[in-house]
């Protein structure tokens, strides 16, 4: 009697996702736990690494974007739990939690060398104990392109000595030399006369008088910034008059002149940065407070003033570069074009960087200055200029790589048109981030590029894309070549060994052509060798049976040149 057959219920797209996403969080706990027992050349280690990799990235290109929302013993996707574990001492979720970190993502164009940074910088605050390092610190640092966060301020503890309400409450206020009232003595009726509440319930104990002398004493120490920030705008708040509001803001324009001439530009960005934050945030509604905002930051965008400041910045380095990103940041739009050229001006590569997040930050992302900063024509001549151009079309490549899209496409054309091979070279670290099928044929069209190190990036590029027709394109192209003839054996085998990986069985009916292609006769060219061992080597690298057959076939049939090659193959697949 035949068995009927139940069909069971699907499961919905997004149930499919979750259950994904929990699965991709278990085997992401296991390979950090795995990894702080093991060394990470440790080839269990090594394993689950790559395992994890490979589903991950996978995941995230068919799903898209995974976020996790990070509470204090469990990470949640779409509100849904995905792992759990009230463990503070082993718990992924705590260790983020504990850094500040609320929310975690992973995007498509996750890359292997990222993953690997994200989880030695897991391990190396793993441990409860460990004070000396901060996660979204070492995150920051890597710079991730596919790997975002969101983390929040750690709120400062304050000192831990008994408070007068503690005291009032339990009955241990007491001085010196002991003896107070007890809590029950104390009357806390509002209605009650002050003067009835004994002396010693309100007397300071020797913690609470030792934590007001430190308060005293910080003060006094105020940074001059501060002091000078707030005394400014205790004046202008008390001036009703412009002008004499007017003076004031003229006497802060000349102090942050002084700074400049000084080298103490970090005290002139603390000073901004205080006025125009008490300004917004404390006398927002106080037209004379944001005029003297407003007046420091107008003088501070003049051109001559701020190529000195910048000035002073390269030559104390100083402030911070992540202060400087800021500080240029406030400013605005009014110091766009004069960042374009700080970006290769500046010697040391974070204050490069930091001028390049300001003017990405102001341009809100967009790219459209950035075509301006590129001179065109061919690279300075001069060595100086010549670094500095250098320089900036690695911050243009660092913004293009971080801003992939349609509307920044024009510039990417135009550094991988650039008649200068180290900018074309450079180009390509971004080239590989964009979707667009302009970029494939951007890289088509360098593969027999006069660079030999152009010509292996634009073929990387090709391949990490992994369309299947792509490999013949790339064949074609590279054959109607009278560059690819005169190409080096080793970077022949590495182009017939991309069209294999691409195509696959695919590429073997025009292997097998080009294969006997070069009829023997009495004079061999070295050429014509290479060319052959180059076809073999892209047959042997498609594998599978057919190939294998191919090779055979042509060890024994072929013309002189294939037999050699084939045979070559063939030892070197045995082996």
């Amino acid at each position: 009697m035949p068995v009927e057959k139940v069909a069971l219920p699907e499961q919905d797209p997004e149930s499919r996702k979750i259950a994904g996403v929990r699965g991709m969080v278990r085997l992401l706990v296991k390979t950090q736990k795995a990894q702080r027992l093991y060394d990470s050349k440790n080839a269990v280690s090594e394993r689950l690494e790559l395992d994890l990799f490979e589903r991950l990235s996978a995941f995230v290109s068919e799903e898209g974007e995974v976020q996790l929302a990070v509470l204090e013993s469990q990470l949640r996707c779409e509100d849904e739990v995905v792992f759990e574990s009230p463990d503070r001492t082993d718990s992924l979720a705590f260790l983020l939690y504990r850094d500040g970190i609320r929310r975690l993502s992973f995007s498509p164009g996750l890359e292997l060398q990222e993953l690997r940074a994200f989880l030695r910088c897991l391990n190396r605050v793993a441990l409860l104990t460990n004070d000396q390092e901060d996660l979204v610190t070492l995150l920051w640092e890597q710079d991730f392109h596919s790997i975002r966060y969101f983390a929040i301020e750690e709120l400062t503890r304050s000192e831990s000595y008994p408070r007068l309400s503690d005291q009032l409450a339990t009955g241990e206020a007491r001085d010196a030399g002991g003896g107070g009232a007890s809590a029950e003595s104390v009357s806390l009726d509002m209605k009650q006369p002050v003067s009835t509440v004994p002396v010693e319930a309100c007397r300071l104990g020797p913690e609470e008088i030792e934590a007001m002398q430190k308060e005293l004493a910080l003060e006094e120490r105020a940074p001059f910034r501060q002091l000078v920030s707030e005394l400014a705008l205790e004046l202008v708040l008390l001036e009703d008059g412009e002008e004499e509001q007017g003076e004031i803001a003229s006497d802060i324009v000349e102090i942050a002149d002084r700074l400049i001439t000084d080298g103490d530009v970090a005290e002139l960005v603390g000073m901004h940065e205080h006025i125009d934050g008490l300004a917004t945030m404390v006398f927002w509604g106080a037209l004379s407070a944001q005029k003297l905002s407003s007046e420091l930051a107008r003088a501070l965008t003049e051109p001559g003033r701020f190529e000195s400041l910048m000035e002073r910045v390269e030559a104390v380095h100083a402030p911070k570069p992540e202060a400087l990103t800021v500080f240029l940041a406030r400013l605005g739009p009014a110091v766009s074009s004069s960042l374009l050229e700080w970006m290769g001006r500046f010697s040391s590569p974070p204050y490069r960087r930091a001028v390049t997040a300001a003017l990405l930050f102001l341009e809100n992302g967009g790219l459209s200055l950035l075509r301006e900063a590129l001179p065109v024509g061919p690279t300075p001549a001069d060595p100086q200029e010549r670094l500095q151009h250098r320089q900036l079309v690695r911050e243009v490549v660092h913004a293009l790589s971080h801003h992939p899209s349609g509307e920044s496409l024009p510039l990417l054309e135009q550094l991988l048109s650039s008649p200068d091979p180290e900018t074309r070279r450079e180009s390509f670290l971004a080239a590989s981030r964009y979707a667009e099928e302009r970029v494939l044929t951007l890289c088509l069209e360098r593969l027999m590029d006069s660079d030999q190190e152009v010509r292996t990036a634009a073929l990387d590029t090709l391949v990490r894309r992994g369309r299947a027709e792509l490999g013949l394109q790339i064949l074609e192209r590279s054959l109607a070549s009278e560059r690819f003839e005169q190409a080096a054996l080793l970077e022949k085998r590495r182009l017939f060994a991309a069209v294999a990986k691409l195509s696959g069985e695919s590429a073997l009916h025009s292997f097998q052509k080009l294969l006997s292609a070069r009829e023997a006769h009495w004079f061999q060219k070295q050429k014509d060798r290479e060319f052959v061992e180059a076809v073999a080597h892209g047959i042997r690298m498609v594998a599978g049976p057919r190939a294998k057959r191919i090779l055979e076939d042509g060890s024994q049939n072929g013309p002189k040149l294939a037999r050699a090659a084939c045979l070559k193959e063939l030892g070197v697949g045995r082996s």
